[in-house]
Parts: structure tokens; C-alpha cells; sequence
């Protein structure tokens, strides 16, 4: 099996008919060797008996034996070859293997370094929520000492209100009690006299008071608890910040680059050679209505799909009064009106009207101007089955689809029509720049 044969060998071996390794081999009266069923069917072909090689031509058909000796050898050299074969297929096998085993390692490496990391991560997250919910816990009890004292400040000085009333009614009832005593004692006086020199004074009506607006009131008002909330919603708003910025920081690590497929783009539109910006041309060109072409709908997608992993990206829609963004389904209906709903397969969020937000015809709002965003944020979780838009500008969380995915799915793009001028801008795909830490 180890036997070693050279190449001018192993043509020795071979058939100058069939050209492989004999097979069943016999031998000519002129002395070249043929197989028997080569040499047989030569024969049956031709009008006389001859040989192949040298062309000697027989006067009768020769009679032919199997050459048991060479037939031994070529048996060997068949064993020989066939294992070298298994010999270098087993190589091959083993370098497959060696390959499948390194491939494996350094994939174990890739996840166990990801494990780290994120452990890493989610201390750093625990640390930072740590701090942050401090801070709110921290505001919280401060805004309640802030009530008590407030409530109790205006109960003190209700009270001490209260007081001055009450002396200066006690007083008053006082001096009111001794000259109704005054009276009585004169109305029963047997002494003219005295009568007549008292009645006059005690006669005259007593200074009378007004004391309608004299009141205590009995609760702390609804404006020290507005004062308190107020504080309340302002540190809410500061830690729902601080989450928002760092999970924008850790949502742009998994930046991807995204090209529009124009293969897909609806023919009203134009693409960027580069195929990162589409505007509506405003004149529908000839194309080829291929099955994945939008022939209605003013939309693109991207060539990228994704079935699995976290992915984002951003498109700048700069002062656009109307654009659709988001991803869909790859079997969406693309021929006809579309419907833009998850039921069909399109999560997105649009603009309308220059400062009117919806996505998927729900959750319509509007913003403040230093609100509006000028770069849009997409962010997908294929296995969260989450798919969430964020203001770029301002890093700030804008609205967030939750569905479970079981196809693959391609960013969408709509520039919408150029409405006679306001709406001529392109959308632009953008590289993504890293938020400062």
C-alpha cells in the first residue's frame, strides 16, 4: 500500500483506448496490451483484426488471455491510487477539521470576550442607574422635607393669623360684655340723676368692627403642592435624560453602513450615485417593473436585510415637511396603494404638515421647534423585536415598536413627494459620529 510508482509508470498502465488503468488486461500477438473489453469492442467495430496502437493487421481474431501478472499489477497500482486518494482526502478532511476546530475556538474566544464585556457593561449600567435613581431618591425625599416644611410654614403662620383675630375678638367681646353690664345696671337705676348724666355715653353705638374677610383657611393650597411636583417632574426629567443619552451612546455601537437598492425605488424617485440620498425627481423615469420594484408608492429600501442582531442607523431629513422612515418585511406588498401598519409589515414613523408626528397612524404629535429633529436615529433589535426612533440632535427617545419578528427586514425610505417645492430635500443616509461620552 505504501508502494511508491512514478508517473511514466502509471502511463504504462493506462489503456490507449478507454485511457484509464487496465482493466481485465490482455495482450496482442505485436505485444500491446489493451483491456479485454476495449480491445473486444475495437474489434466488433472494425472490418478486420488489427491493433490499435501499431495498426499490425491479423490474418485471424487472435486468441486473447487475461495477462495475469500485469492484470496483478494494475490491481495494485488501482489499490495504490485509491489510497492515496483516501490518503489525500483524509488530508483534506483533517485540514477541514483543523480549520472547523480554530473557526470554533476563536468563535468561543469572540463570545466569552462578549460575555465579558457585557459584564463589564451591565456594571457600569448598574453603577450609573445606581447614581441616577440616588439622585431621584435623593430629590424625592428633599421635595418631601420641602412639603412638610412648607406645609408646616403655612400652618404656623395661619396660626399665628388665627391668634391675632381671636385677641383682638376676645378684646372686643371684653369691652362689648362690660357695657352691656353697664347697661343693665343703668336700666334698673332708681337715680334719675345718674340716669340722665350716664344714658348719653352709654347710649352711643359701639364702634363696630368689620370682620367678612376675617378668615383662617383650612388647607395649605393647591400651589405649594404644584411648587413641590413641579420640582418632581424636573428631576424625573433629568434622570429619564441621563438614561436616554446613555442608552444612545450604546445604541450607536452597532452602527451599519445602509445603501438604497434601486431596484426597489419607485420610478418617480432619484438616487445619489453613491446611494445614499433619494429625492422625488418630479418626472417618472423608464424602468423595468421588476417584482421588487414600488410602482405607486414614492419609497425605497435599502440593500441591506437583516434577520438577526442589533442594528442602526441614521437619515438626515434636515427642514423636510414630510418623510416616512422606519424598515419593513421583505414580503410587503410593493405593487398598488400600500398600507404603511404593522399588520401588513411597515414599522415606521412619518412627518406630515411639516411638524405633525405619527407612526404607523398612531401616537400623532407635534413638537417645539427646538424639539423637531433634523437627523432621525434607527435603531432595530431583531431579537428584542424592538424597533425604536430617536432624535439624534438632542439624543432623546422619540417612539418605539415592539412586534415579534420571524422575517427579514429592510430599512425604508420615503423622501414623499416634493409638494410643489417645500419638499424637494433629500433624505440622506449619514455616518454615524460617535455621541461624547
Amino acid at each position: 500500500m505504501g508502494l511508491t510508482l512514478s508517473v511514466n509508470f502509471e502511463a504504462q498502465l493506462r489503456c490507449c483506448i478507454c485511457l484509464d488503468v487496465f482493466t481485465s488486461p490482455v495482450s496482442t500477438p505485436c505485444g500491446h496490451n489493451f483491456c479485454q473489453a476495449c480491445l473486444q469492442g475495437y474489434w466488433d467495430r472494425c472490418d478486420r483484426y488489427s491493433c490499435p496502437l501499431c495498426k499490425t493487421i491479423f490474418d485471424e481474431k487472435p486468441k486473447l488471455s487475461i495477462n495475469c501478472s500485469f492484470s496483478e499489477i494494475t490491481e495494485l497500482f488501482k489499490e495504490s491510487r485509491q489510497a492515496t486518494c483516501s490518503k489525500m482526502e483524509l488530508e483534506r478532511t483533517r485540514a477541514d477539521i483543523q480549520k472547523f476546530i480554530q473557526e470554533r475556538w476563536k468563535k468561543l474566544e469572540e463570545i466569552q470576550k462578549s460575555v465579558e464585556l457585557s459584564k463589564i457593561n451591565s456594571r457600569r449600567v448598574i453603577e450609573d442607574s445606581i447614581q441616577a435613581f440616588t439622585t431621584l431618591v435623593g430629590s424625592i425625599v428633599r421635595s418631601q422635607i420641602e412639603f412638610v416644611e412648607k406645609v408646616q410654614e403655612k400652618q404656623k403662620a395661619e396660626e399665628t393669623r388665627a391668634d391675632g383675630f381671636i385677641k383682638e375678638l376676645e378684646k372686643e367681646m371684653t369691652e362689648l360684655q362690660k357695657r352691656n353690664v353697664e347697661l343693665e345696671q343703668l336700666w334698673h337705676t332708681e337715680d334719675l340723676i345718674h340716669f340722665l348724666q350716664r344714658s348719653p355715653m352709654l347710649c352711643t353705638s359701639p364702634r363696630e368692627q368689620d370682620w367678612t374677610e376675617a378668615t383662617v383657611h383650612a388647607d395649605v393650597g393647591v400651589g405649594t403642592v404644584r411648587c413641590v411636583t413641579s420640582g418632581l417632574k424636573r428631576a424625573f426629567k433629568e434622570t429619564e435624560n441621563f438614561f436616554s443619552a446613555a442608552e444612545f451612546q450604546r445604541m450607536q455601537l452597532h452602527a451599519v453602513d445602509v445603501t438604497l437598492d434601486p431596484s426597489t425605488a419607485n420610478p418617480w424617485l432619484v438616487l445619489s450615485e453613491d446611494g445614499k440620498q433619494v429625492w422625488d425627481g418630479d418626472t417618472q423615469l423608464h424602468l423595468p417593473d421588476c417584482p421588487k420594484r414600488f410602482d405607486s408608492s414614492v419609497c425605497v429600501l435599502a440593500k441591506e436585510g437583516f434577520t438577526t442582531g442589533r442594528h442602526y442607523w441614521e437619515v438626515e431629513v434636515g427642514e423636510k415637511v414630510a418623510w416616512d422612515i422606519g424598515v419593513v418585511r421583505e414580503t410587503v406588498n410593493r405593487k398598488g396603494i400600500i398600507s404603511a401598519n404593522p399588520e401588513d409589515g411597515y414599522w415606521t414613523m412619518c412627518l406630515r404638515h411639516s411638524n405633525m408626528y405619527s407612526c404607523c397612524g398612531t401616537c400623532c404629535f407635534s413638537l417645539p421647534p427646538n424639539r423637531r429633529p433634523r437627523k432621525l436615529g434607527v435603531y432595530l433589535d431583531y431579537e428584542e423585536g424592538q424597533i425604536s426612533f430617536y432624535n439624534v440632535d438632542v439624543q432623546s427617545h422619540m417612539y418605539t415598536h415592539r412586534h415579534t419578528f420571524t422575517e427579514r427586514l429592510y430599512p425604508f425610505f420615503s423622501p414623499y413627494t416634493n409638494d410643489d417645492g417645500p419638499n424637494t430635500a433629500p433624505l440622506v443616509i449619514s455616518p454615524v459620529r460617535m455621541a461624547a461620552q
